[in-house]
């Protein structure tokens, strides 16, 4: 059955009904921003006369007085933006720099992105300024900003790349332009993270250097690993809901509304969009130029294993002796690794091989299946299995052999939902003995920042009263825009770990651990510098047993792969140290 027309007259009243309530908001909005002085009304009024009336030039004399006045971020962006397209009044690039220098203040991505924009275009009054536009384009970047860690990538690959860029025309370059130093390994730096946050071009990018070895070493696992990752990406931007927001925004910017479905009709990624620099919108566009949030492809909070991941990340993994390891790429997904090692507990010869599949997730762009080994002379082996079922489910195996007898195995499986994650290992289950270790895991998004956990761990079959022990231990997580502070509590021990990024190449961590059980408790202190342009990591630590440790490592050539690694660690109350050296080739 049909359902019956409506009537003229209902539709004619509904459509009286819809008009009255959009007129009233527009009433509420003039009043909170007039007769309450309210900023954020005011922004939401200069929306209103935008999308609702089509009035813009009262929307841009509302933003514009909303940022000059009160200094609202957004309404300064948004006055920016009207400069920039010329809309409701004269496109004044120059004046651009003073709304956006408000947004960038206020940490908005966009407006330290554009801001870097009008720095990197000069004009015939106005000359480029590279250093500015860097500075500006690395804080957007670092605020998570996809378009500016993209761009950034494609500066410091620059004109002469042996490819043509993904961001950027093969041209020649213009006066009014800025231009800086080719650096490879920023730009696959800035490109690897610009790939992380969904942006297919520029995973592009970083396979085209790792596949022709251009200014980095040839690396084809690599080049294949975001080769899978630009296709997956790519296949998410198909959706239209799922674009990325950086081809949307300059899309805004050119004025091509047919840019979507020209994309998605030639099936293939398109590298004709100017984002070297601003291009000016058509006077005669409506299309506004909002700048839309990065695309999440997953809120996922991960392992719980990973929790105190950061801070432990910035501690130095320190040697004694001297270590030399080869790495050689077989194929695009097969690698083998060579170690040799002199060292009074361990002298020897490892032999380790990876293999990376090609199936790529797209929660996480990683690839699967993975398959890690290595062994010695003598045979010990260990190896580790990983794999992804369908996007949810995911295995991890685990064993090592000693002295031709399996010594430890370990299974387990995780279910990663939207928010949440499920996870169940076992450990050296003997039947025979009726012996063995089963962890429970689950973890928790219950905000953007703050992500809760709970395990419990059951171990058998142990010489104690009871032959069993259970522990339940509670753990949380909280990321703020530049630190993170995770804690794991039970009743018998206490883990606290804080991560901060104190500048773009300096970070700090401190760890606590205590346990009531053996009556101590550690406090360590750790620091990780970095500084790209000379290929120099630097770690230390410091912790309350008066023990220092630190590793240095420094790339010897841009063009070539070797890396030579200093350790060293002092115990001051024990007076006992040891010391190492390395060298790492590819």
């Amino acid at each position: 059955m049909f359902e019956e027309d409506v009537s003229e007259e209902d539709f004619e009243r509904e459509q009286s009904e819809r008009r009255e309530y959009v007129k009233n908001i527009g009433i509420e909005y003039r009043f909170g921003c007039y007769e309450e002085k309210r900023p954020e009304m005011c922004q939401m009024l200069g929306e209103y006369m935008e999308a609702i009336e089509l009035n813009f030039k009262a929307a841009y004399n509302i933003f514009k007085t909303n940022c000059e006045e009160k200094g609202f971020p957004r309404s300064c962006f948004k006055y920016a933006m009207y400069l920039l397209a010329g809309r409701g009044c004269e496109r004044n690039r120059k004046k651009m720099i003073e709304p956006l220098e408000k947004s960038c203040e206020a940490n908005m991505p966009e407006g330290c992105r554009f801001l870097s924009l009008v720095h990197w275009n000069g004009e015939e009054d106005r000359k480029p300024n590279p250093e500015l536009a860097e500075k500006y384009m690395k804080k957007a970047c670092e605020l998570e900003d996809a378009e500016a860690c993209w761009l950034l990538s494609t500066w410091y690959i620059g004109r002469n790349a042996e490819f043509v860029t993904l961001g950027v025309r093969k041209a020649k370059h213009s006066p009014h332009l800025g231009e800086l130093p080719r650096n490879i390994d920023l730009a696959i730096k800035y490109g690897i993270r610009a790939c992380d946050f969904g942006c297919f071009q520029s995973c592009g990018n970083v396979s085209r250097l790792y596949s022709l070895g251009d200014g980095v070493e040839h690396d084809p696992v690599k080049a294949k690993l975001y080769l899978n990752k630009a296709k997956e990406a790519y296949k998410r931007a198909l959706s239209g809901d799922k674009f990325p927001k950086l081809v949307q925004t300059y899309h805004h910017l050119l004025g091509r509304s047919n840019y979507m479905s020209t994309l998605k009709s030639s099936n293939a990624p398109a590298d004709n969009i100017q984002a070297g620099g601003l291009v000016d919108s058509p006077e005669k566009s409506t299309t506004s130029a909002r700048v839309h949030p990065p695309v999440t492809t997953n809120s996922n909070p991960g392992s719980l294993e990973e929790i105190h991941r950061k801070c432990r990340e910035i501690f130095p993994m320190c040697f004694d002796g001297a270590r030399m390891m080869l790495t050689k790429a077989m194929s695009s997904h097969f690698q083998v690794t060579h170690t040799l090692s002199i060292s009074p507990q361990n002298t020897g010869y490892r032999f380790g091989a990876t293999y990376v599949g090609t199936k790529a997730t797209q929660q996480e762009g990683e690839s699967f299946p993975v398959f890690l080994a290595d062994t010695d002379i003598s045979g010990n082996t260990s190896a580790t299995f990983l794999h992804q079922f369908g996007d949810r489910w995911r295995v991890k195996m685990q064993a090592q052999t000693q002295g031709n007898k399996l010594a430890t195995t370990q299974g387990g499986i995780e279910y990663r939902g939207r928010l949440t994650t499920l996870g169940l290992t076992c450990a050296n289950i003997d039947i025979i003995n009726d012996s063995g270790v089963i962890v429970a895991q689950y973890l928790r998004r219950i905000t953007k920042k703050l992500d809760l956990g709970v395990e419990f761990i059951h171990q058998y079959g142990i010489p104690i009263p009871g032959r069993q022990l259970s522990v339940v231990n509670y753990q949380a997580r909280y990321t703020g825009k530049n630190f993170i502070a995770s804690g794991m509590f039970s009743f018998d021990a206490l883990h606290l770990c804080y991560y901060h990024k104190q500048r773009e190449n300096i970070s700090f961590g401190v760890e606590f651990e205590s346990s009531t059980r053996s009556g101590e408790a550690v406090t360590t202190i750790g620091y990780q510098a970095e500084i790209p342009d000379e290929g120099v990591i630097m770690r230390a630590s410091l912790n309350t047993d008066w023990s220092v440790g630190a590793v240095f490592e420094k790339k010897l050539s841009r063009n070539l792969p070797f890396t030579l690694a200093i350790s060293g660690m002092l115990n001051h109350v024990k007076g006992q140290g040891k010391f190492g050296i390395g060298l790492i080739i590819g």
